[in-house]
């Protein structure tokens, strides 16, 4: 519907949902979209999603999952999700829906790569991966979860995992919007590889059925930013990510447009430190952990920024890299503290445990064997053998060749 001209099926402004129907929340919700995918009403989008997500009405009706579309609109919007997704999980295994299961594991995996809880996304999509197959509609959630977990390793600073993962995504079945989270995730890779003619001309060449504006639910124009840049090609690449942050302050949520900010900055070289220092200020009001401790980072590395405010920059985004696991900003922030003079040893991050093993090992710490834990977390027998083995390792490698033959056993 939304990919035919408005005018053919749209001739005047749809009514506002009324009364407190499961009807009305699921139109509000799709109205919610619409504002999101626009990007010109923020607190409109907002107060239609929380209505729609209003007493957890719609966990027990509607399986067409508009819940989920307005926990999205929220997520876009910077609009605190809370235990949200903790409810949407319990609610799903009371139904007994695997679709369900996948579904909230696969968007609160987002919202938390969103935060920079690299571990926790990882394991959560992880196991949508796993649901998607249980389900028997991979080629729909599959691109998704691809799409997150090649993000995530990105931002660990591990291209190498990236690659890996993207090169399983291209030999899976893809439909539906899930295609085009991939579709960038993959340009991303080729960026970091530095095969930037590839790059620009997948998110350029990729054409969605219906127009999104927004950049933080379309973000091809940032990625298409630094390929330009790669190219040599600099005064096309700052106007493509002056758009963006033009579209971005239009939408308002600051943790999108911190990071526009914080690219379009670094892409002006010496010139861009006012829009860094905006990017630093807006950032510190958001959970975008990462995303503040690269933009700390690209601020702390200028040559314009005195010592006194640079070392400050470069520890907190070191600590907060550290913990989060983003060891490319870790090791750039320490590279930039010893140019000026300062000694900031590489700091070593706690073990972490992500939601996709918690549970799993709790499990099997009571007793369960592996048939039944799988039955219970609504898992392949295979993943959850591959988890139990691989707890002792420095790290699980998410969607590697082994744990890929494991989910088939």
């Amino acid at each position: 519907m939304h990919g035919l001209d408005p005018a053919i099926w749209r001739t005047e402004p749809p009514p506002e949902p009324r009364g407190v129907g499961t009807g009305a929340q699921m139109l509000a919700a799709a109205l919610s979209l619409e504002a999101a995918i626009a990007g010109e009403d923020r607190a409109r989008a907002v107060e239609l999603a929380r209505a729609a997500l209003s007493g957890d009405r719609l966990f027990a009706v509607d399986y067409g999952l508009f819940w989920v579309v307005g926990a999205v609109v929220r997520m876009l919007a910077d609009d605190d999700l809370g235990d949200f997704f903790a409810r949407a999980r319990a609610a799903a295994h009371a139904r007994g829906s695997v679709f369900a299961v996948h579904s909230s594991n696969l968007w609160e995996g987002m919202w938390h790569w969103r935060r920079g809880e690299l571990d926790e996304a990882l394991g959560l999509v992880r196991m949508a991966y796993d649901q998607a197959r249980i389900w028997g509609h991979g080629p729909v959630g599959n691109p998704y979860c691809r799409a997150v977990e090649i993000n995530c390793h990105l931002d660990q600073g591990d291209l190498d995992a990236a690659r890996q993962a993207a090169d399983a995504a291209a030999a899976e079945p893809a439909v539906g919007d899930g295609t085009r989270w991939l579709q960038h995730a993959l340009a991303r890779v080729l960026v970091a590889e530095g095969r930037y003619e590839e790059a620009l001309g997948a998110v350029i060449g990729f054409r969605t059925p219906v127009p999104i504006p927004n950049p933080a639910w379309n973000p091809w124009r940032g990625i298409a930013a630094l390929a330009l840049r790669g190219l040599g090609r600099a005064e096309e690449a700052v106007q493509l990510a002056e758009e963006e942050v033009r579209l971005l302050r239009r939408w308002g949520a600051p943790s999108y447009l911190g990071a526009g900010l914080a690219l379009l900055g670094r892409l002006h070289g010496p010139a861009g430190v006012d829009e860094l220092r905006e990017a630093v200020d807006l950032l510190a009001g958001t959970t975008a952990v990462v995303d503040l401790a690269r933009a700390r980072c690209m601020l702390g590395s200028s040559h314009q920024v005195p010592d006194d405010e640079a070392v400050p920059l470069l520890r907190e985004a070191s600590a907060a890299a550290a913990a989060r696991g983003a060891d490319g900003v870790l090791a750039r922030a320490c590279a930039a503290l010893q140019a000026r003079g300062v000694s900031d040893g590489q700091r070593q991050a706690a073990p972490r445990r992500s939601s996709m093993e918690r549970p799993v090992l709790a499990l099997a710490a009571s007793g369960l064997g592996v048939p039944e834990i799988a039955q219970r977390l609504f898992l392949t027998p295979g993943t959850v053998a591959a988890v139990l083995e691989g707890v002792d390792g420095n790290r699980l490698k998410f969607f590697s060749s082994s744990a890929t033959d494991a989910v088939h056993t």
